[in-house]
């Protein structure tokens, strides 16, 4: 498997929906998010867009006719979609929204087999463990947009899982968002986060699985950099975490001992965003890098042997960003037609959404503790 490669186009999916056509499926939120999961979603085999939800009839009515659907396929509430017999729902509102549109999406005469609800799940961990706790009671299938999970072959992210990096040397996440301002004024309350939560889900969706599984992060300390939030609130001048650097701890005999570093930052100056993961194990070092500076975006996947244990997943993998999201929705729609979470890469699960949201939720704590060791 060693050698450089462009992964290539998606394979069609062979899901079927209610009635043996294809996967019906409907989305909620119809702002930048919306609109690129829709577009994707045409590019994906076996699936069919039915339904688009959006408080602003507008912006539903024009994903909708890009979608080439009909205005009447456009909403303004969930409860009006009673008729579209969706198979999936895709869940694209803002984050303090998610519980509330999953909530909706069970009281549908047709319950959906399997909902795929944007990062982050939400803005509380209270939130996002009720919204879990509701697709396990009512048996939907429920995965988190992590799209850029997507770019790692499957049997690498298993690899990572069972601990094929070995004993972990360093591990480093870093996120620098430059590309405008991230809109932190427009729907989030006084007391919502920034940047931590909005770019901090991507990073611990690859680290978790590999951490989390043999070596659960128990503690974090972290120091975070506010900026002012724009465009204001009605309430006045509110400001966010503009940048973060968070420190990982995981149990020990005898104590704590640093599991790696995470970084966060959003400068609102210049255009595009720039991730890397490192992740230096004793027996292999795996490395993540999205560049979106300049052209297409593109995800680059990198595994590098230290051992000959680990030269049978040694290699280099090229993935579009827009491919990215492509393949998520692949996972979706089988999901839904097999009705098993297998599909699903390790990161995007409810799970690893729940131990996410605790990581986060402590790094602020330890934030407006000055730096305080926050356990759990």
């Amino acid at each position: 498997m060693t050698g450089r490669r462009r992964r290539g186009p998606n394979a069609a999916s062979r899901a079927k929906g209610r009635g043996g056509g294809p996967v019906r499926v409907g989305l909620v939120g119809a702002g930048q998010q919306g609109r690129t999961l829709g577009h994707a979603l045409m590019e994906v085999a076996g699936a069919q867009l039915v339904a688009v939800v959006d408080p602003q009839i507008g912006s539903a009515q024009l994903v909708a006719a890009e979608c080439h659907l009909p205005s009447s396929a456009a909403r303004t509430r969930i409860g009006d979609c009673h008729r579209s017999d969706a198979d999936v729902w895709i869940i694209a509102t803002p984050p303090n929204a998610h519980l509330t549109n999953f909530a909706e999406l069970l009281r549908l005469p047709a319950r959906p087999r399997a909902v795929l609800c944007e990062k982050p799940a939400a803005w509380s961990l209270g939130d996002v463990t009720q919204l879990v706790s509701l697709a396990k009671n009512s048996g939907v299938h429920l995965q988190f947009g992590l799209h850029l999970l997507s770019a790692i072959p499957p049997a690498v992210l298993s690899w990572l899982a069972a601990g094929g990096l070995g004993r972990l040397v360093d591990v480093a996440g870093t996120w620098l968002r430059v590309d405008g301002d991230p809109d932190w004024g427009h729907f989030r309350t006084g007391h919502c986060p920034g940047a931590t939560f909005d770019l901090g889900p991507h990073l611990l969706g690859v680290m978790l699985p590999v951490l989390g599984r043999r070596s659960p992060i128990c503690a974090v300390t972290s120091k975070m950099v506010s900026a002012l939030a724009t465009p204001l609130l009605e309430g006045g001048p509110i400001r966010r975490d503009s940048s973060a650097e968070i420190a990982m701890f995981r149990s020990r005999p005898g104590g704590l001992e640093g599991a790696g570093t995470l970084s966060v930052a959003w400068s609102g100056r210049g255009t595009g965003a720039e991730l890397t993961i490192l992740l230096r194990g004793t027996e292999a070092t795996f490395a993540m890098h999205l560049d979106e500076g300049c052209g297409d975006a593109v995800v680059r996947v990198r595994v590098d042997a230290r051992s000959a244990r680990a030269t049978g997943v040694a290699g280099t993998w090229e993935t579009p960003a827009r491919e990215c999201y492509i393949r998520q929705l692949i996972t979706l729609v089988e999901a839904a037609d097999a009705g098993v979470a297998a599909y699903v890469p390790p990161g995007a699960r409810a799970q690893d959404a729940v131990a996410s949201t605790r990581l986060i939720t402590a790094a602020y704590q330890s934030a407006d503790k000055d730096g305080e060791l926050i356990s759990w």
